[in-house]
């Protein structure tokens, strides 16, 4: 089982990491793969609606057309789902 924890608190040692961390603990405890992710360790502006991802009618590969650090986190959650 592949499991990917977001933080997306700007908190990066508040509660919800604490939370955030109990939930990676237990996942790997049953032998899950985890990828922890500090979201506000990232450079992202956040969906601008453009609609490209839509536009390319990519189902295999929908990342957003916008370069910035939030690709690698598409591309990281897409590999583990497959």
């Amino acid at each position: 089982m592949n499991v990917v924890v977001i933080n997306a608190s700007p908190r990066k040692k508040g509660n919800t990491a604490k939370l955030c961390k109990k939930v990676v603990d237990g996942a790997m405890d049953n032998g899950a793969n985890v990828e922890f992710i500090n979201l506000y360790s990232y450079d992202f502006k956040g969906c601008m609606s453009c609609f490209a991802c839509h536009l390319k009618k990519n189902l295999k590969n929908p990342l957003c057309f916008w370069r910035d650090d939030l690709k690698e986190i598409l591309k990281t959650c897409l590999k583990l789902m497959q």
